[in-house]
């Protein structure tokens, strides 16, 4: 098994960005489920069963309903 990538160390640019993009999301006033929702899609996109079941968990916590976690 390979170990984490340190993406602060691998590319600090990137890393700020990520932190920027989250910044902003956290400020934009968008309702959490709704986030998660998207945070799940992206997953799904990107292929990544460990993020999914992330945020899928994060969803549940900030009162999402299950059908549309799992629609």
């Amino acid at each position: 098994m390979n170990p984490a990538i340190n993406y602060r160390q691998a590319s600090p640019a990137a890393f700020g960005a990520m932190v920027a993009l989250e910044q902003f999301v956290r400020a934009s006033g968008l309702e959490a489920p709704l986030v998660e929702l998207v945070r799940i899609r992206a997953s799904q996109i990107n292929q990544c069963a460990f993020c999914i079941d992330l945020h899928a968990t994060e969803a549940r916590a900030a009162g999402e309903s299950e059908r549309r976690i799992v629609a």
